[in-house]
């Protein structure tokens, strides 16, 4: 089964569970569940809720971005506190093309009779004008972003039923924190990068401390760090994306 059949197939299960509200245990964060959670919370910056078939189309177009993606080797799964999620260059992202393979999926799904109280809203989508409006509502609510924000708060509430988690999770929170702290203050250097020794300082932490929180640095935040000087060697961390905003997940305030 190639990646286009079964993203096919996905979308049209996605829909019918939307549609029979079929959700799933709260260690699951597919597209139905996450769908439910959107109207359940508050998702920040978003006024109005998402409607059913608004957040399918944007969870679709988002798909077969990530899917081009994967077949180029240009998206790589990764875990995040034990949660799945998705790593790429966002630029790679914006590029990745989307009308044509949604536009075929979305004929399909008009083609099934068990949607076919929907062919009205098939009809509209089987548009490219259409389909264009809608990515360009999608990249400015910045659908990846709020579906990692909605797996996280799913993910949350799967925790807090779990006892053996929750003394792990309160260690990599803090983790978290010292990382976003470090993140913070890398990002406002006129260059976007400084020395380990004055990191080091600025988070009050030792060598070992910060090389604990490497890897949730570089996914999280997109710093990473480089080795300057002939003899006696000095890392520099330095930030490679647009701000400090974690992608994954944020603390708030520090």
């Amino acid at each position: 089964m190639t990646i286009k059949e079964n993203t096919t197939i996905k979308a049209k299960k996605n829909l019918k569970d939307l549609i029979n509200k079929k959700t799933h245990p709260l260690s699951c964060n597919c597209m139905v569940c996450l769908y439910f959670i959107s109207r359940e919370k508050p998702i920040k910056g978003i006024k109005k809720p998402f409607g059913m078939m608004s957040f399918f189309l944007n969870w679709l177009i988002h798909a077969v971005k990530i899917n081009y993606l994967k077949e180029k080797g240009k998206a790589e799964e990764i875990i995040v506190y034990g949660r799945k999620a998705w790593q790429y260059d966002p630029r790679d992202y914006e590029k990745a093309p989307y009308l044509k393979k949604a536009y075929k999926i979305i004929g399909n799904l008009y083609d099934d009779e068990d949607l076919i109280d929907f062919a009205p809203d098939f009809e509209k989508l089987l548009n490219y004008a259409y389909l264009n409006v809608r990515h360009w509502k999608m990249e400015r609510s910045n659908f990846p972003k709020i579906l990692d924000e909605l797996a996280g708060k799913k993910w949350l509430d799967w925790v807090k039923t779990q006892p053996d988690l929750q003394k792990e999770w309160k260690a990599n929170w803090d983790d978290l924190k010292i990382a976003q702290k470090a993140a913070l203050f890398i990002y406002k250097q006129p260059k976007k990068e400084i020395n380990q020794r004055i990191l080091q300082r600025h988070l009050n932490v030792k060598k070992d401390n910060l090389e604990r929180i490497h890897d949730l640095m570089k996914i999280n935040f997109g710093i990473v760090s480089r080795k300057e000087g002939y003899r006696d060697k000095t890392t520099v961390y330095y930030a490679t994306g647009k701000s400090s905003k974690g992608r994954y997940w944020r603390v708030g305030k520090i």
